[in-house]
């Protein structure tokens, strides 16, 4: 069929310019060079941290109480289990650091692997219409548009059908776990609450003795007492709030699918930053509940829990309260990792 203008296009060309799928875009902006840089950071800071711990060793003299001499004492980070834990997680970071540092690395020379490794090549299969990546011909299923010569060509409805086989299928979103996602994010609703609950009604009054003197006087023991319980109390408030809106929009991610992929990627990050939030008041608080528990010899703090046996045990079930919420956004993240990596092109 000639064109209006008299000039009678190539149908070969054409097909061939149909079934030309749109290339992705390059790995030029996937920041690799910023992420060695940041990761050769986290090893330095690390390694840094972990050599002043263990050089934190020191002794002297500390009077004793109710006598007029002093002792020698000797205080290191193995003293306290908590700077253990820190020591051993630094070490865990050093390791990774190194790794994820020669990935990022060998990425930043083969941008072909990007895809593979970064989640935001998920937007990939959600590619803009093919007609905003070549900008020469728009496609339908019964002709071709020529834009620059206005001409108007009837296509090989076989050439179609094979350039419509050839364009890479994005993978459906069918199970990207949405149902579970409400049923964990009112779990974690549930957790938080608890836990502030029970952190607030932790208080006790109890008569203590008096080093020295054989008295007992009332004193009051209540979560505020210590920042790192302050701490908990307002991280569990923070995810509270946030599980009622994210439960909700993942009720509607249900009835609208198409919305998946952009929640998810906003539910990865969100759920991540959240999930360190609690992660470091968990810590915080387990630390110093261990000291109320055992106490400190080599610091001479003594044991509280023998005194105030009440509010330990609400304290140490608020933590544990906290740490099924850490547990929960840890589920969520993995979900939506899961999920995101599906809609990666193979």
């Amino acid at each position: 069929m000639a064109s209006s203008n008299g000039i009678k296009p190539d149908p070969e060309a054409d097909i061939n310019t149909e079934a030309a799928p749109p290339t992705p875009a390059s790995g030029g902006l996937d920041f690799f060079g910023v992420q060695v840089i940041l990761r050769v950071l986290l090893f330095a800071v690390a390694v840094t941290s972990i050599l002043v711990e263990v050089t934190s060793k020191q002794t002297a003299l500390v009077p004793v109480p109710g006598l007029p001499i002093r002792v020698r004492v000797e205080a290191k980070f193995s003293d306290q289990p908590a700077f253990i834990y820190l020591v051993a997680a630094m070490a865990v970071t050093t390791l990774y650091g190194i790794i994820t540092a020669v990935v990022s690395l060998g990425l930043n020379s083969k941008p072909g692997l990007a895809t593979k490794a970064l989640l935001h090549s998920v937007f990939w299969d959600v590619q803009p219409p093919l007609e905003h990546q070549q900008g020469l011909v728009t496609l339908d299923s019964r002709a071709i548009v020529m834009q620059g010569g206005g001409s108007v060509v009837k296509p090989d409805p076989e050439a179609d059908i094979k350039a419509e086989a050839a364009l890479p299928t994005p993978p459906s979103g069918g199970r990207d776990f949405f149902g579970v996602h409400v049923i964990l994010r009112v779990l974690l609703f549930a957790a938080a609450v608890t836990s502030i609950l029970v952190g607030l009604t932790s208080k006790q009054t109890a008569l203590v003795p008096v080093p020295g003197l054989p008295i007992r006087v009332p004193v009051e023991a209540k979560f505020s007492d210590q920042p790192a319980f302050i701490y908990l109390v307002a991280a569990m408030f923070v995810a509270a709030l946030y599980s009622i809106p994210s439960a909700v929009a993942s009720f509607t991610v249900i009835s609208k699918p198409e919305l998946a992929t952009k929640f998810l990627l906003h539910f990865a990050v969100l759920d991540l930053l959240l999930l360190g939030i609690l992660a470091t008041a968990v810590g915080a608080a387990g630390g110093v509940g261990y000291i109320a528990l055992k106490g400190n010899n080599h610091a001479g703090w003594g044991k509280l829990c023998n005194m105030f046996e009440k509010h330990c045990r609400r304290l140490s079930s608020s933590v544990a309260l906290s740490l099924v919420a850490s547990v929960v956004l840890l589920i969520l993240v993995m979900l939506s990792v899961f999920s995101l990596r599906r809609r990666i092109p193979k």
